[in-house]
Formats: C-alpha cells, structure tokens, sequence
C-alpha cells in the first residue's frame, strides 16, 4: 500500500469529521423521507423490533461507526484493485 492511499484515507476521514457537525446542525432529530411517508400515510409501524447498536445519537457515535463503514469501504475496494490488476497481469 503506498503512503497516498493511507493519506487520502487520512483525509476523508478527517474532512467527514468536520463535515459530520453538519448533520446535527440541520438533519438530527427531523423525520426522514420514510418517517414522513409513515406519517403523511397514517401507517403504523411494527415497534416490537430494535436494533442492537444505536447508529448515531451523539457525535462519537457517528464518528465511529463512520470511521469503520470508511476504512471497510477503502479496504475492500483496495483488495479488489489489487485482485484486478493481478488478474490482469497474468494474461
């Protein structure tokens, strides 16, 4: 791996660190597309079932879980590039 892929890494990963205030500032809290469709339609929801981890209450949570779901990305993107250019270097 060379030092401009752990660098560009890096620098997503800071920029969705400054970016991710942003979220809060004008989305959190508010229904999402889904929720008003609920809501607009007088459909009732099935509440019997709730996830196991909370994906973004506070800023930390956030971070984290888009920390990880980054370097996921960037790792199985990079082992695919790896696998291609393998691939086509033996034919």
């Amino acid at each position: 791996m060379r030092r401009t892929h752990i660098t560009a890494l890096v620098v997503v990963v800071i920029v969705f660190a400054v970016l991710l205030p942003l979220y809060y500032l004008f989305s959190y809290g508010k229904n999402d597309a889904l929720e008003q469709t609920i809501e607009q339609g007088n459909a009732t929801t099935d509440e019997g079932y709730n996830a196991p981890l909370s994906y973004g209450e506070n800023y930390w949570e956030s971070l984290a879980f888009g920390v990880i779901g980054i370097v996921v990305v960037f790792a199985a993107s990079y082992l695919m590039l790896l696998v291609v250019r393998r691939a086509l270097s033996r034919s």
